[in-house]
Order: structure tokens, then sequence, then C-alpha cells
């Protein structure tokens, strides 16, 4: 079987809030500096709007990571890193937005709290369920709960993600660009890798 390549989602969800925010800002200290005949008020505003959108762009920035299924591993790649997972291995891949993605770690990271984890493995956990997913699921976002319900209500958040589920019980997060067309390739070749070795 020839190998097939999903590119990932791009999103500049904080970039684009955090432009909004800071326009209103701006144009707030503009008016306060008019007033007041000072520009420090104006000056402070742009030095804000300047580190905020360092960091939006920096957090929001494509991963440049790649998805690709060859014969029977499914590989995911990003600069520096490459995972290869055996298709034997996936049980399930389905569909979910992201108010469900981050529902999944969340109850998954309440189990492990139970059993005693750390907050450096909880960390990894989570770091591990995102790990190959390059759009925001409104754990990491800086923008709180404003940030959450915009990403949560974008047309386009909407089962967009898929979710991995392991045979070792791991479970990922991937954000390919066609996602329906991810899910019906794996299953097809989790499905013809599973005959084949029914015949071997």
């Amino acid at each position: 079987m020839a190998s097939k390549r999903f590119r990932t989602r791009r999103q500049w969800t904080n970039t684009i809030l955090w432009s909004i925010v800071s326009l209103f800002m701006i144009i707030a200290s503009v008016a306060i500096s008019g007033m007041m005949g000072n520009l420090f008020f104006f000056r402070t505003a742009l030095v804000i709007w300047l580190v905020g959108s360092c960091f939006s762009i920096a957090f929001d920035h494509p991963k440049g990571i790649t998805y690709m299924i060859d014969a029977d591993v499914l590989v995911l790649r990003r600069k520096g890193a490459t995972e290869r997972i055996p298709l034997s291995e996936i049980n399930d891949s389905t569909l979910l937005d992201r108010r469900a993605a981050r529902s999944v770690i969340q109850e998954k990271m309440r189990s492990a709290t139970g059993s005693g984890a750390s907050k450096a493995e909880l960390l990894e956990m989570r770091n591990a369920f995102t790990r190959w997913c390059t759009v925001d699921i409104g754990m990491k976002s800086y923008t709180f709960n404003i940030g959450r319900d915009l990403i949560d209500n974008r047309p386009d958040a909407k089962h967009d993600l898929i979710l991995l589920r392991l045979s070792t019980g791991r479970m990922m997060l991937l954000s390919p660009l066609y996602n329906q067309d991810m899910v019906v390739s794996l299953n097809r070749t989790s499905h013809l890798a599973e005959q084949d070795r029914r015949r071997a």
C-alpha cells in the first residue's frame, strides 16, 4: 500500500483574540493620554501590545507536525522527533470536538490524581495527550475562559480532532486537516493489516 500523508490544522485563535483586545486597549490609551496630556499610557499600551503579540504568535505558531500512514505503521513527525505506531496497536480512532477532547484528558487526570499521581506526572500525561495535536483545546491557552469559549464555539471546532486509543492504554490527540479521510484510512489500513496477519 502506498503511503498517505496528512497535513495538520493551523490556528491563530490566541493571536486573533489578542489583536482584538489590544486594539481596544490602544484606543483607550490614546484617549486617556489625550485627556491627561501625557504619552505614558499610550507608550505603556504599546509595550503591553508588543509583549502580548510575541507570546500569542509564539503560542499559535505552526508546530510543523505531519502524519503519515505507511504500510502498517502510523508515522508522526515533528522537528527533531519521530514516533512510529503500529496500526495493530490502535484499538480505536474516533472524531470528536475540542470540548470533548478536553473532557477526556481531564477525566483521565482526575483518575490519576485519585491514584496518587504527582503534579509532574499529571503534566506529562497532559503533554503526551496533546503532543501531536496542533490546535489549542483550551488546556494551555492564556486567554482563560474567554479564549476557551471562542475556541469551543468556532464553526471549524466541531469534530475536527481524532482521538486514538492504543492497546497500551495510551490515548493521543491528532489534528489532521482532513480528519474524516484520516479516520477512514486508519480503519481501512488496520482492517487490511489484520486480514494479512490472519492469512499468515
